[in-house]
């Protein structure tokens, strides 16, 4: 192991093994899929802090947002047993090896008592490819006119919300760096984290990814793709949600639940009358917006509302982060012209307690 003063402490190749035998690789965060003609969440369901190690689930969104749970609460699922191929993920099926293609579609979800479980965190393990620097154009015999030979790294953390995941990507960017390199791939569905990757799930869905990396991509030797011939990507259905002012949000479900989420959880919070006033005005009128924009910049603008609220509702808010949402939420107010003009007067009025909150 080595304490590097930037990243921390790093694990040598051997100790990275037996990170993944204990604990797993690849953890990925994906956007809900059609199943049953319901939009559900795939997840997994452990007893343990390792989310690798879990039972993948099927959860209708219905269900979650009736339940009053989060992310990481202790529960007790009900559900059936179902063949990937029967819940109409067959490109997924044909993903899995060496275990049965299965999952649980659940139907029932009854919280327990965290103060009697495991208080320990979930763990996840996103892992990404970059180039070490060292690819290069070959003329030696049996070699291709050039090689892209791709290393990989991943960092281990407690899951947690949007801002441990960006911290994670940062932390991955600094490590390829320090080899010289850059991040090729990545690692979330749901925010455009890493999305300017050349490999990166955004790219390929949109088809915008380098063509070159994947004539030319190998690993340890071999020839791992020549070409993409179709990246499936299933239809995100638009969904309308009400928010405890009376706002009805339309748009795509992930962004119209986060945004009801950052309602809710300045409505629920302690902050003083007039903060919250204003931030649940302006998750209001960031809902009203997002039609407006293009899928992208009305996720980032739902992320940005996320932070801020979480930052402004915290123990200690950290002003950086905080003005970095706001900045983001200007940027999407102003690519609406007179659409927008409402939230930023409504940044007008909180940067002063914005600011007086954080200190």
């Amino acid at each position: 192991m080595v304490d590097d003063p930037v990243l921390g402490r790093i694990v040598n190749p051997a100790s990275k093994m037996s990170l993944i035998e204990e604990g797993g690789m690849g953890t990925i965060r994906l956007r809900p899929r059609r199943i049953d003609n319901t939009d559900c969440w795939l997840a997994t369901g452990v007893t343990g802090a390792q989310c690798a190690g879990g039972i993948p689930l099927a959860i209708p969104d219905a269900l979650i947002s009736g339940s009053n749970m989060a992310w990481g609460d202790f529960a007790i699922l009900t559900g059936q047993v179902r063949y990937l191929q029967d819940a109409e993920l067959e490109d997924v099926a044909r993903a899995v090896h060496h275990s049965r293609p299965l999952l649980i579609f659940v139907d029932k979800i009854k919280g327990v008592s965290k103060k009697h479980s495991d208080q320990s965190p979930i763990v996840l393990s996103p892992v990404v490819l970059f180039d070490d620097g060292k690819s290069s154009r070959k003329k030696a015999k049996r070699q291709p006119s050039w090689s892209f030979d791709p290393r990989y790294t991943f960092v281990q953390f407690a899951a947690g919300g949007d801002r441990d995941v960006d911290e994670a990507a940062s932390w991955l960017e600094q490590y390829a760096t320090k080899h010289n390199g850059r991040i090729i791939t990545n690692f979330d569905e749901q925010r455009p984290t890493l999305s300017d990757a050349p490999l990166s799930y955004q790219r390929l869905v949109e088809k915008r990814f380098d063509r070159t990396i994947i004539e030319n991509l190998h690993f340890e030797g071999a020839k791992l793709a020549d070409r993409i011939d179709h990246v499936n990507q299933e239809h995100v259905m638009s969904i309308s949600v009400k928010l405890g002012d009376g706002t009805v949000i339309h748009g795509d479900l992930v962004v119209a639940n986060s945004i009801r989420d950052s309602f809710n959880r300045v409505k629920d919070s302690k902050t003083n009358a007039k903060l919250k006033k204003l931030l649940e005005q302006l998750a209001s009128e960031v809902g009203a917006v997002v039609p407006k924009l293009d899928a992208e910049k009305a996720q980032s603008a739902a992320n940005d509302l996320e932070t801020l609220t979480k930052e402004i509702t915290s123990a200690k808010p950290r002003t950086k982060w905080w003005q970095l949402s706001v900045e983001g939420l200007k940027d999407a107010a102003t690519a609406v012209k007179d659409i927008g003009q409402p939230i930023l007067k409504t940044i007008g009025l909180l940067t002063s307690l914005l600011a007086a909150a954080s200190k």
